[in-house]
């Protein structure tokens, strides 16, 4: 059973890691891509850890790994606000004669 949620997992992963790709690839402006960065961000993350809790069960190693991808989640939220104000600056800055 725990292999077959495992294989699911793993495959989630993947199919988020794809869809993130092919996003940030397609979507033209710098504000959109920063969305499928934002995904592939949150969705891998989580689908890291299920994989991790099905594999490992609940041990000291699961939870550092649940700490490390909160951590990634944060973080990506604040260098993702921070990219987009450093592209909305850049694009005000242009903007004015």
């Amino acid at each position: 059973m725990s292999a077959i949620l495992l294989d699911g997992a793993l495959g989630l992963l993947v199919i988020v890691a794809w869809v993130a790709v092919l996003g940030f690839l397609r979507l033209p402006e710098t504000l959109d891509a920063l969305h499928a960065a934002a995904l592939l961000n949150v969705a891998g993350s989580a689908s890291l850890i299920m994989v991790c809790v099905i594999a490992d069960g609940l041990s000291a190693r699961t939870i550092k790994l649940v700490l490390i991808a909160l951590l990634l989640v944060f973080g990506g939220a604040v260098v993702s606000q921070m990219i987009g104000r450093a592209h909305l600056h850049r694009a005000a800055e242009e903007e004015r004669p």
